[in-house]
């Protein structure tokens, strides 16, 4: 429609998020290709990067303490660090940058930019001050450090030396240390965070816009849980986790707020363990499961018989409950209406795009129908076939389901779908769904869903402790149990 009406900013806007959806889609390419020409002034910065000019922590923010976490940033879905050419940066304290080999090789003032650039010739990080002129440069790899506990440091525009679709490129404030690592084409980032500190971002994009404190305390001790398993296990070479939904999605410590904060404070380096006192393992959250866990059921006679009645349902009864509203008495029911759309939702599919991922899979041909082939006992769709005039196209795992069908934007894997033809031929899909599954973090067996946790404090005026032991009956809380000295040298 922009395109159409030549509102040719919001039209590049729309392919390009497609793009980034679905970077193996040609046909995207040449439809920027065709726009660029209309579009004027810096197109990275016609995205939804969020851009910072200036620290939101002014001063120094209190120290929750921990033991230290190194996050590799700017990381894609899959987990992968990409690698910049080029970022600004300013800390709300003195700083000191160092080399790893040579020590250290300037200091600057808080408050005041600075820019590393990767010189592609000599292979060389260039510290750059306000006035554009390189102060420094080494061959070798660099650590930023503030020189006070308690500070942070905001990066601004990130350069990428390759496009890698699905990694937030926004500005954002990092901990107190920051390591830039020479790769191939550039150089990659890691943070230093201690594990108190970090847990408030991720709680406060865990509890959303939510004032009650007992559901944000629950929210903090699952994500402390979570880091903790990560510093324990680290899934990165030189880095503990990452900060895409791959491991724990971490926007920066600018999300933080007051409710998070303090959440974190007040359970301060409690975790969920198990009876015998060993780490947890797979703690996950949702965004709202829709009536799949057994624990939102109300009636505690429910508990176990949700997993039956799934198996035992047919494909009528799947959409019968896809179309019905959900039980008000589910704990994830949020109070205002607003919200439903957590628990029920309905989107329309153009046919079209389905039929180009499928030929890129199979040559199917023209798309005549796409139905569930598994579920598993939740309900959650595990596998899809896509037919055609010359054959058909299947895809197994909820990822691949989802890629298939909405390149990735499907809240949650239970639906189900229903075509809207014109002529022979589906010209859209129905999809209707339940809950709100966040990536990455789909497991069950070991879950906290949000809306459930909030509706227990709201409604039952339950506890952060009452709310853990109902979502992880398998687990205890347990108070903190730092490492020894020398495995915390990471």
């Amino acid at each position: 429609v922009s395109e159409k009406k030549k509102n040719y900013t919001p039209a590049w806007q729309a392919w390009r998020t497609l793009q980034e959806m679905d970077p193996l889609e040609k046909r995207y390419d040449a439809k920027l290709k065709k726009l660029s020409k209309r579009v004027k002034g810096d197109k990275e910065n016609l995205m939804y990067w969020q851009r910072i000019d200036w620290p939101a922590h002014t001063e120094l923010r209190a120290v929750h303490g921990g033991r230290k976490v190194s996050v590799a940033l700017y990381s894609s879905p899959e987990g992968k660090p990409s690698e910049l050419v080029e970022f600004s940066f300013m800390s709300n304290s003195d700083f000191v940058v160092s080399d790893d080999v040579l020590g250290q090789l300037m200091s600057g003032k808080k408050l005041t930019p600075w820019k590393i650039i990767y010189n592609a010739e000599e292979k060389t990080l260039e510290i750059h001050d306000s006035r554009g002129s390189s102060v420094r440069s080494t061959y070798g790899n660099i650590t930023i450090s503030s020189t006070n506990e308690g500070s942070v440091i905001l990066i601004k525009d990130p350069v990428f030396a390759s496009e890698i679709p699905g990694v937030n490129r926004s500005d954002k404030e990092a901990g107190g240390q920051i390591k830039a690592r020479i790769g191939k084409t550039g150089f990659s980032l890691r943070t230093v965070i201690d594990e108190e500190s970090l847990a408030c971002p991720i709680t406060a994009s865990m509890i959303k816009r939510s004032y009650e404190m007992e559901f944000a305390k629950a929210a903090a001790v699952a994500a402390r849980t979570k880091i903790r398993e990560y510093a324990a296990h680290p899934r990165h070479e030189d880095a503990d986790m990452c900060d895409s939904y791959h491991c724990i999605e971490f926007n920066g410590m600018q999300t933080e707020n007051i409710i998070a904060s303090s959440a974190v404070s007040e359970t301060s380096g409690q975790v969920l363990v198990q009876a015998d006192g060993n780490a947890a393992k797979d703690i996950s959250w949702l965004r709202a499961c829709g009536g799949a866990l057994k624990m939102c059921h109300p009636d505690e006679s429910s508990e176990g018989k949700a997993d039956s009645a799934a198996e035992n349902m047919s494909p009528f009864g799947w959409y019968a409950s896809f179309v019905s509203s959900p039980s008000e008495q589910l704990l994830c029911v949020p109070e205002s209406k607003l919200n439903y759309i957590d628990l029920n939702w309905t989107v329309l599919l153009d046919a079209k795009w389905i039929e180009y991922r499928a030929n890129r899979n199979k040559k199917i041909g023209r798309l005549k129908a796409v139905y569930p082939l598994k579920r598993d006992s939740y309900g959650r769709v595990t596998a899809i076939r896509a037919a055609g005039t010359k054959g058909y196209a299947d895809f197994e795992g909820e990822d691949n389901v989802n890629m298939a069908l909405s390149a990735g934007s499907l809240r949650s894997a239970m639906f189900s779908i229903r075509p809207v033809n014109k002529g022979r031929f589906p010209e859209y899909f129905i999809v209707r769904g339940r809950g709100t599954m966040i990536p990455g973090q789909n497991g069950f067996d070991s879950a906290l869903c949000l809306r459930g946790a909030e509706g227990m404090a709201i409604r039952k005026n339950a506890g952060y402790k009452e709310i853990l032991s109902h979502y992880f009956p398998k687990y205890i809380l347990s108070p903190r149990q730092d490492l020894p000295e020398e495995t915390d040298k990471r």
